[in-house]
């Protein structure tokens, strides 16, 4: 028997077309299937800030249970998509899920402000980013760009508007640090893109 937040899932036997006794054979749902619905986000409304994703059971199931399935699954090892904060969580270097919901609620109150600014909700494993609107004109591909991220103590980069090869991420020191660089942030999309 597979556990989900606590609920148990029975396991599933399968007998023949014909109805004709099979080996008794058994089949379990597969853990990366387990993860699969536990990062799901159920549809509703449109997000429109951080706060609206965090609708999954990793957002509201204790915190040890999220880290110990995530940790079973091999996450810990990148194998999983995961928000941008479990990882960072995982090693110790977050105090809790709700430390890094303050982050993301931080740096969503600094964009918002700002005209341009675009909230995204779809990111890589479910993490959201930012888009500079103004940023996205040719001959640019990909619009100047603040994510979330566990590679550094800071959580922020800002990815500048690129053409053909990606941006090279540049660190931010948290929502502070990011305040005080969106003015350079914001001019480079309109400085030489893709050289």
């Amino acid at each position: 028997m597979t556990t989900l937040g606590g609920s148990a899932v029975p396991e599933q036997r399968v007998g023949s077309r014909h109805g004709e006794p099979v080996d008794d054979l058994r089949l379990e749902p597969l853990p990366h299937l387990e993860w699969s619905l536990a990062t799901e986000v159920p549809p509703e409304s449109p997000a429109t800030a951080p706060a609206d994703l965090r609708r999954s059971w990793i957002h509201h199931a204790p915190q040890e249970r999220v880290l110990e399935l995530y940790r079973q699954l091999g996450g810990h090892a990148g194998r999983l998509p995961a928000p941008w904060w479990l990882p960072a969580l995982d090693r110790g270097e977050l105090p809790s899920r709700a430390a890094a919901f303050e982050v993301e609620d931080e740096v969503h109150a600094v964009l918002a402000e700002r005209p341009g600014w675009v909230f995204v909700p779809w990111g890589s494993g479910g993490t959201a980013y930012w888009e500079y609107g103004p940023s996205d004109r040719e001959p640019a591909k990909v619009p100047t760009t603040v994510l979330l991220t566990p590679a550094h103590p800071g959580w922020i980069e800002a990815v500048p508007a690129c053409a053909d090869t990606p941006g090279v991420p540049v660190p931010m020191a948290g929502p502070s640090g990011l305040l005080q660089a969106l003015p350079q942030i914001e001019s480079w999309g309109f400085r030489q893109v893709g050289t």
